[in-house]
């Protein structure tokens, strides 16, 4: 495209659209005479390619994208930028991005191992995720088996905060509702041996000496698999019965509202769709009912501590 004649309108617009279409701007430079055109014979030609200045913006895009946690989008970005470049440079600095992009989606998706092994590579002058590594190596990584909730608490939480900076809002709630089912279930797995997908009745009268007439309210809640499996408000009745401080969410007036907002939410039992304010405000409740829940299981880490070592890194 050769945009030397016209207008400044004209060129302006001529030279855009070649960049659009990755042509080749050509511009005739050289001696000029009577009305500033180049004199004939002393005509210069100068090209440039747009091709740099479309690398530069898509990672300028990349970036954004990767800071909203949109990682489908940055693999298409980094799709689109092989197709303009074979330089060795950028191909390399398109790999280190790759690595990154793919690394954190992972571990959205909450595939920590993998995760793990392909942000342990990632050179800190590239982005700072010293933290990021810790918390996979020492917190995650170091988690017993039977309590891998010490890690996935924390980091769910996290996730929560993610889900509505993208505005998915009943997603955000969907994971907030199961954040405190996960510390319910945790403490009544680890406090009182007790596993809240199959409830041993004879364990809540013989070793926690619980009243016959409560553990009868338990025996009718046995399916049709022979199983008592309970769910979230269940969880915490237990816990109530049993004397545990987490009962208490029970007669919390503002969790049991948020709890029933999220029931009438299409992700749950409703065709309601949740709000910006309600996904804050369930979020709030569950990272004060976490710092309280982590404060109580005696942690080695305040919960802060642990979430600020899993919070993603920004480009």
């Amino acid at each position: 495209m050769d945009f030397t004649s016209g207008t400044k309108a004209m060129s302006s617009g001529s030279a855009l659209a070649a960049s659009h279409e990755f042509c080749n701007l050509k511009y005739i430079s050289g001696e000029r005479g009577e009305g500033g055109v180049v004199v004939k014979g002393y005509e210069k030609a100068i090209e440039k390619s747009p091709n740099q200045y479309f690398i530069d913006m898509q990672y300028m895009m990349l970036k954004k994208l990767f800071n909203l946690h949109q990682y489908d989008a940055c693999l298409e970005i980094l799709n689109n930028l092989r197709a303009v470049t074979g330089k060795r440079e950028e191909i390399e600095k398109m790999e280190k991005y790759e690595k990154v992009v793919r690394g954190y989606s992972l571990w959205d998706k909450f595939n920590h191992e993998e995760a793990r092994k392909i942000l342990a590579d990632i050179n800190r002058d590239f982005i700072d995720n010293g933290n990021n590594k810790r918390f996979l190596n020492e917190i995650f990584g170091a988690a017993k088996e039977g309590m891998k909730e010490e890690a996935i608490i924390p980091d769910l939480i996290n996730n929560i905060g993610r889900r509505i900076k993208e505005s998915k809002y009943d997603d955000a709630v969907a994971r907030a509702y199961r954040c405190v089912e996960m510390m319910a279930q945790y403490r009544l797995r680890k406090k009182y041996g007790l596993d809240a997908s199959n409830i041993d009745t004879m364990k809540l009268k013989s070793e926690l000496n619980m009243d016959w007439k409560i553990v009868e309210k338990y025996e009718r809640m046995r399916g049709r698999n022979g199983r008592i499996q309970l769910a979230l408000k269940k969880d915490l009745e237990l816990l109530q019965d049993l004397g545990d401080g987490m009962g208490v969410l029970l007669d919390d007036k503002a969790f049991m509202d948020l709890l029933e907002k999220r029931n009438s939410s299409i992700l749950a039992h409703g065709i309601k769709p949740v709000t910006k304010e309600m996904a804050e405000k369930f979020y709030n409740k569950v990272v004060e009912i976490g710092e309280k829940f982590f404060d109580d299981m005696g942690h080695k880490y305040r919960l802060s501590e642990i979430r600020e070592m899993a919070r993603f890194p920004e480009l």
